[in-house]
């Protein structure tokens, strides 16, 4: 709830609170005084009427909390694309699409230019990729040798990591290993959440929206063109919130 709050613009807070205040006092009061009115008639004066009034104000209180913290709740406002050069991360979350995707040699994948972006020192904000995790789909068709080729191409310039989604059309797979990353992966080399990038280009669709699922509200991109006739570009993708 702390951490909630702290997110939560002042002016904000203060109208739903004066909302919740309001909806309490003045609404659920009317209503508590007619269920006591009616437990009064069904059940008269007996001892036990005190206690059902407890108890219903009891609800009611719970109530009215329930509905101050849907209210702080953030909400999707829409999405962020910003402009041309998106800044470089220290992280980088990547999915290796299938060996033979639309026919193009897998060298020449998406998640090749997404980390040779990264791996640019001479950017201007002078970060560079340290750590990259690669998410790829196991079996015979799948593309784990490729996720191992990628690891020896670059595993001189900065760490990387595979991990295997055993079901690629499943997206509670992807999900639960991007939440493994953010939540475990990212302290053990000394990396905040804010400091890695999801990129959901490649893969299957399961496979990408469990990632940009897990991702929401961390930064993201996609790998714009890759084809002969358009360069391969990444577009940053931010949920915004309101």
């Amino acid at each position: 709830m702390k951490q909630l709050l702290n997110r939560i613009q002042p002016r904000r807070l203060l109208l739903t609170l004066l909302g919740t205040f309001l909806l309490q006092i003045v609404l659920l009061n009317v209503l508590s005084g007619l269920v006591a009115n009616y437990l009064q008639m069904q059940f008269g004066e007996g001892e036990d009427l005190p206690w059902l009034i407890i108890v219903m104000f009891v609800v009611t209180a719970i109530v009215g909390l329930m509905c101050l913290v849907l209210a702080l709740m953030e909400r999707p406002k829409g999405l962020s694309v910003p402009a041309q050069n998106p800044p470089r991360y220290a992280g980088l979350i990547v999915i290796v699409g299938k060996r033979g995707t639309r026919d193009v040699d897998p060298d020449k994948l998406s998640h090749n230019s997404s980390i040779e972006y990264h791996l640019d020192e001479g950017n201007a904000n002078g970060v560079a990729l340290r750590v990259c995790w690669l998410i790829a789909s196991a079996g015979e068709s799948g593309s784990v040798d490729i996720a191992n080729r990628v690891k020896e191409r670059y595993g001189t310039r900065c760490h990387i990591e595979v991990y295997a989604v055993q079901d690629a059309f499943h997206v509670q797979d992807t999900y639960k290993i991007v939440r493994h990353i953010y939540e475990n992966e990212a302290r053990k080399y000394n990396l905040m959440p804010e400091e890695i990038l999801a990129d959901f280009t490649g893969g299957t669709t399961p496979m990408s929206v469990g990632l940009a699922l897990a991702a929401e509200q961390h930064p993201m991109q996609y790998m714009y063109g890759g084809r002969a006739d358009i360069k391969s570009e990444p577009i940053s993708i931010r949920l915004e919130r309101s």
